[in-house]
């Protein structure tokens, strides 16, 4: 029995035992097995990052030009290396860097520094024709989302 109103106890709520510190990113992963998310998302993404890479028709996605050195191809691209990156990426990024804090390395290791040095080339590279005002130039906006597909559905099964 409770004493006072101030004691009665909250309806139970799927989210009740969640601090306010933690991110909808981790309350996503809490109720998806991590590598089946990471899988799906960058699969989502990957799709169409294929199509877009190689449609033989890619050149009226290229006509249409966002700024001098970016097309509309080279935008959805960066989106959505960036979302995969990101997002399903966080996994390897952690598990990397802790393996650097104990001064090893694991595939984690390899498959960021695949992912960072493709996703970081390629966002140089568009910012240096848009700054030259060049045409748009070949990206690499495509590993990213390709090889963190396949690597978590391996990793998931």
């Amino acid at each position: 029995s409770f004493s006072s109103a101030s004691q009665v106890p909250l309806p139970h709520f799927p989210f009740h035992h969640f601090s306010h510190s933690h991110t909808l990113f981790s309350l996503l992963i809490s109720f998806l097995p991590r590598w089946k998310f990471c899988f799906f998302l960058s699969l989502i993404f990957a799709i169409p990052t294929m199509v877009f890479m190689f449609d033989p028709a890619k050149s009226k996605i290229k006509s249409y030009l966002i700024i001098q050195g970016m097309d509309l191809r080279i935008l959805f691209l960066w989106i959505f290396a960036t979302i995969v990156q990101i997002v399903a990426g966080y996994p390897f990024y952690r598990s990397a860097w802790n393996a650097l804090k104990h001064r090893t390395t694991n595939m984690d290791t390899l498959i960021m520094m695949a992912t960072s040095i493709a996703y970081t080339y390629s966002a140089i590279i568009v910012v240096v024709a848009i700054g030259r005002g060049s045409a748009s130039p070949d990206v690499f906006f495509d590993v990213p989302p390709t090889l963190i597909v396949f690597i978590s559905f391996g990793r998931w099964l």
